[in-house]
């Protein structure tokens, strides 16, 4: 009989003691809202009709909000998110060909899927993929008026880790890459139309993110965007 009670014992202060597991808790499980910001860098190769070519880089900043919804099941989260930004990132080929281009984003927004797993209590590591959009404004500085607004799009992929302050907050840094793909300009008379590919390197984007859930928590999250 002594024996048994010693045995109950041990098992009970083990059991006790015992640490819970990282997902014991849900705090990534519910819909969501928040801001981010970041920076972006894109790289943009031009070629007229002629087949002059020549390559230019932008940068700047972004500043946006997002929203999801993420279901936690054991330590394995899944979710939905969109998000969009409007941004200063811009790049001209400093006149190199006679005449100096810009391109400019003005908008930037995506719909992706995420799957993350709880590592450790509050923190998740995740992965991110979806469809990206973008407004792309370019100008010719030697022709006032021509080349316009450009709407691309392409796949968007990244990831990053998230951090639950609590119940209610958590904070967020990711990396995205975007394919915008390329378009085409029809310039001013007597000046060559020309197009820019965006596919020699994606861009890039990087951002920190705030997000609440409603009635349930925030999000903070970083982007990087990718041509």
């Amino acid at each position: 009989m002594r024996r048994w009670y010693v045995a109950l014992a041990v098992v009970g202060a083990m059991s006790v003691s015992a640490p819970a597991p990282a997902h014991a808790q849900k705090w990534f499980d519910g819909l969501y809202l928040g801001l981010h910001t970041g920076a972006g860098w894109g790289d943009h190769d031009r070629e007229t009709i002629f087949g002059f070519q020549n390559s230019y880089s932008s940068d700047g900043w972004l500043f946006g909000g997002h929203l999801g919804f993420s279901v936690q099941n054991g330590p394995f989260v899944f979710g939905l998110e969109g998000d969009i930004a409007g941004t200063t990132i811009r790049g001209d080929d400093a006149g190199v060909g006679g005449t100096k281009d810009q391109s400019q984003f003005d908008h930037l927004w995506s719909v992706r899927g995420r799957v993350g797993y709880v590592v450790m209590p509050q923190l998740l590591v995740f992965a991110t993929a979806g469809w990206g959009f973008a407004d792309i404004k370019h100008v010719n500085f030697s022709s006032p008026g021509c080349c316009g607004t450009h709407g691309v799009d392409g796949f968007t992929w990244g990831g990053g880790i998230q951090w639950a302050l609590n119940n209610v907050l958590s904070v967020r840094a990711e990396y995205r890459n975007y394919d915008f793909g390329s378009y085409s300009v029809s310039n001013a008379p007597g000046l060559a139309d020309f197009s820019v590919d965006n596919t020699r390197r994606p861009s890039r984007s990087v951002s920190a993110c705030a997000s609440r859930a409603a009635e349930i928590g925030l999000q903070p999250s970083i982007v990087r965007i990718s041509e």
